[in-house]
């Protein structure tokens, strides 16, 4: 029999769930294999391809081009995704095989095989190989899945997800397929005669035993645990955590360039960003990034890891060189400032540089290596993109973000995602400014539609901020509190994932569960003053305003020149109506900031309502009740009294679309700025209302126009 050998690209396909689906309604499953079949003729015509075998619901074909399979493939399910569906999955791979009259044989047969098992209904999975051929493609960007040790195949191989529109991409950590779970040991026992591995295991067996009680008692199986929980659907999911003893503390710095060359300033972000992103996905490491170019002295960079219960911390420079880039990592231990070891990583691929750096100095800081041998560890660019010029403009954005310069911010983002639109991490922020400060609507819904389309590159922790941020804008606060919960049980020791929660809490009016997580951040931080608004704005809405004044006072007296421990004592003086103790506060806070005059305005309407004693009492609050038409605006505002809380509702007028019916709450009127104007019968005809730090706006009673 004769033998034709040659190079091509090997396509697997099959039906998930054939077999039972015939079991079921064997003309249902029939028709669904007859749809696979003449789209996948039809199309391997076109696209050039030869079909060598039907097996089930299963095909085997080749292609001369690599290229060429990948647009079939992809073209296959779009169709097949289409009504009546077909749950097909596709792996290609591009290797050296032996055609005969009857078959194909090769390594290449095999490999493609193991590649489809790890396919998903929808998806397109490709190897390392036939990637090679396709990254010049623009048109077809990919997404990494990771490496894979398959049975059968000498060496790990990563596997990618075709990225087009109409494909599934998979989420990494949910993979399935003929690929080990752990790291196998080598070959060399099945090279033993029979008899002398049969002895060998049985000596073995009290000794692998003994070795595996030492090896794991002290390190992983005490490391971690394995918990249970409920995601913001009701399902129930299983996690490992790591305890708080085992986990790598790490607050980051800005990266310094050992160049001349300001092109590349973006990187001193850029490096420990993407440090923080990959070790995102191992629950052995807890790390803060802190952008702020500002921290540059040594000490300086040390308590801030302090402040932070960081037990190390990062920083480091980088370099170009005639090979391509220079990583210069170094960690101290925090409180004494010693060195613990430095690192040098040089090559010309910026983010293999950075997967190095990231699994390298994890093995050096003792992250356990069965751990590393098992844990998922997806390369840092499919997390964020694999584009320089797309990242580049993300990390000048952070760095206005930084400054708090939000419209440079967004500019600089946007040049990124139109480098590459499923840049997940920029589309997240996007939406999150143009949300948060209600900069443009459609924009942030534009932008959380591609972050949620391609969120699943995300590590969980960072995937989940983007479902949080959909939720919120949905108004689903519930499902973002839930959300929420479940991140404080996944990184219990992270003590900023607390603090957004009792935000979110907050935003539910649920004061007590804000109090009892914000009270978690303190503690973690090991700092009882730590957002310290937080637990007294809870207070107070809870009625216990005698213990936010101690805790008020306390933070005074533990900062006494303190601007912000000044505001929030003189704040709960207001709401329990001690003008006099308040107002000495406040002129001492507008001395010590001229540049804000809003202190100065609490002061001089602190002396008008001391000159109308009746502004506090709840009898003026309702001669305030009422709605209002706002002077030049055609909006109104209502305002209703319960007791000394105020609530003022702003209203939706008829056919205009300026803003959705908002309603916020006061606990006193010192909330807001107001003065006013009563008639003769003593009702309130004219309001004039501002915020802190906005204009005076001019309000008629409706029912008096």
């Amino acid at each position: 029999m004769s033998h034709t050998r040659k190079l091509a690209a090997i396509m697997f396909t099959d039906i998930q769930g054939y077999t039972a689906l015939m079991q079921q309604d064997e003309a249902k499953a029939v028709a669904m294999r007859q749809r696979h079949r003449e789209v996948f003729e039809r199309l391997h015509q076109q696209y050039h391809g030869t079909i060598l075998q039907y097996y089930g619901d299963g095909t085997l074909s080749v292609f001369d081009s690599a290229i060429d399979a990948a647009h079939c493939a992809t073209e296959m399910q779009r169709e097949l995704q289409k009504e009546p569906k077909v749950p097909l999955r596709i792996g290609i791979h591009t290797g050296d095989v032996m055609f005969s009259d009857t078959e194909v044989i090769g390594d290449g047969v095999n490999i493609a095989a193991r590649v489809e098992s790890v396919a998903v209904p929808g998806s397109v999975m490709i190897s390392e190989k036939v990637y090679d051929y396709i990254k010049n493609q623009a048109e077809m960007p990919v997404a990494s899945m990771g490496r894979f040790s398959f049975k059968n195949v000498g060496k790990p191989l990563e596997v990618f997800a075709l990225r087009q529109e109409g494909l599934v991409i998979p989420d990494p950590r949910e993979l399935v397929g003929k690929f080990e779970k752990r790291k196998q040991a080598g070959s060399w026992w099945a090279r033993l005669p029979r008899p002398a591995a049969y002895l060998l295991g049985l000596l073995g067996l009290g000794l692998l035993g003994l070795l595996g009680y030492l090896a794991l008692s002290p390190g992983q199986a005490k490391a971690t645990q394995t918990i249970k929980m409920k995601d913001e659907l009701g399902n129930t999911i299983e996690r490992t955590i790591v305890k708080a003893d085992h986990q790598k503390r790490i607050y980051l710095m800005n990266f310094e360039p050992d160049t001349t060359d300001s092109s590349f300033d973006w990187m001193g972000v850029g490096i420990p960003y993407a440090l923080e992103t990959d070790w995102d996905q191992d629950p052995y490491m807890l790390v803060y990034f802190d952008e702020d170019k500002q921290i540059t002295l040594f000490n300086e960079q040390l308590a801030k890891a302090v402040e932070f219960q960081s037990k190390m911390m990062l920083n480091g420079s980088y370099s170009l060189t005639d090979s391509g880039f220079h990583i210069h990592p170094r960690i101290y231990d925090a409180q004494s400032g010693q060195l613990i070891k430095e690192w040098d990583f040089e090559g010309p691929d910026f983010w293999a540089l950075l997967d190095q750096a990231a699994l390298q100095i994890k093995r050096d800081l003792g992250v356990p290596p069965q751990h590393l041998n098992t844990v998922r560890d997806l390369p840092v660019a499919n997390s964020l993109t694999h584009s320089m010029e797309a990242y580049r403009h993300f990390c000048e954005a952070m760095t206005d973000l930084g400054k708090f310069r939000i419209f440079q911010t967004l500019n600089k983002l946007d040049e990124a995602v139109k480098t590459d639109e499923s840049f997940a991490a920029a589309n997240y922020l996007r939406a999150f400014l143009n949300h948060q400060f209600s900069i443009s609507e459609t924009n942030a819904r534009q932008a959380l539609d591609l972050a949620m389309q391609h969120r699943k590159r995300l590590p969980e922790t960072m995937d989940m901020n983007v479902r949080m941020l959909k939720y919120r804008m949905d108004n689903q606060m519930d499902k973002a509190v839930e959300l929420g919960k479940m991140m404080t049980q996944l990184r219990p020791n992270d003590p900023n994932l607390f603090l957004n929660l009792a935000v979110r809490y907050q935003m539910l009016d649920q004061y007590e569960d804000a109090l009892s997580a914000i009270r978690q951040y303190q503690q973690l931080r090991d700092d009882p003053f730590a957002n310290v608004e937080i637990e007294l704005f809870c207070l107070r809405r809870l009625d216990r305003l005698e213990e936010a004044t101690e805790k008020a006072q306390a933070f005074l007296k533990q900062a006494p020149d303190n601007s912000r421990a000044m505001v929030q004592l003189a704040t709960l003086y207001l709401a329990a109506g001690k003008t006099d103790q308040a107002a000495p506060l406040f002129s001492k806070v507008s001395l010590m900031e001229p540049e804000n005059k809003n202190w100065a305005r609490f002061v001089d309407h602190i002396h008008f309502v001391n000159d109308s004693a009746e502004w506090i009492s709840s009898d003026f609050l309702e001669k305030l009740a009422g709605t209002y038409r706002a002077e030049s605006r055609q909006t109104s505002i209502q305002f209703q009294a319960d007791g000394r809380q105020l609530y003022m509702h702003l209203l939706r007028q008829p056919k205009l679309e300026l803003y959705p019916t908002s309603t916020y709450r006061f606990f006193n009127p010192f909330d807001m700025l107001f003065h006013f104007q009563p008639n003769a019968f003593g009702e309130i005809d004219v309001v004039l209302l501002s915020e802190k730090d906005g204009p005076w706006i001019r309000l008629f009673r409706q029912d008096s126009l």
